[in-house]
């Protein structure tokens, strides 16, 4: 799994997030919310790095949350940012592979009732939680 990048985040008034990554030149992402901008935040940080491995350009080393708030050319930067946030990019997808697991029948029930309010499949449901999961530790 590869490190978090920093993320500065920017409010445009009220209406969007926008955010950039300093050590991914080009990566941008925007969203209506913060969490919406989070998770589309991931989602360009993966787009971005297949685009600079299928291009064989060099892939970029993520910096410490310090070593950016260290940075003197990142200073107006940070000065006008609205939050200074780690991404980690989305898990690279790859073909989908049949499994077999127990779940206790009450704990199933409310996975297939959060999936079903999430408005996704169970299985997607699962493999989500279960990633965003080891992200947060």
């Amino acid at each position: 799994m590869l490190a978090p990048f920093i993320a500065i985040v920017h409010r445009d008034g009220e209406d969007v997030f926008g955010a950039f990554f300093p050590d991914v030149p080009g990566c941008y992402a925007s969203g209506a919310t913060l969490d919406a901008l989070l998770h589309y935040a991931a989602h360009a940080l993966r787009a971005h790095l297949d685009a600079l491995a299928d291009f064989n350009r060099p892939v970029p080393t993520a910096r410490s949350l310090q070593a950016v708030m260290e940075d003197p050319s990142l200073a107006e930067d940070r000065a006008d940012a609205f939050v200074v946030v780690p991404v980690t990019p989305l898990a690279r997808a790859g073909k989908p592979k049949r499994i077999n697991i127990n779940v206790d029948e009450f704990a199933l029930e409310r996975i297939d009732r959060a999936a079903r309010k999430a408005g996704v499949s169970r299985s997607r449901f699962l493999v989500e939680s279960a990633l965003q999961a080891g992200s947060e530790r």
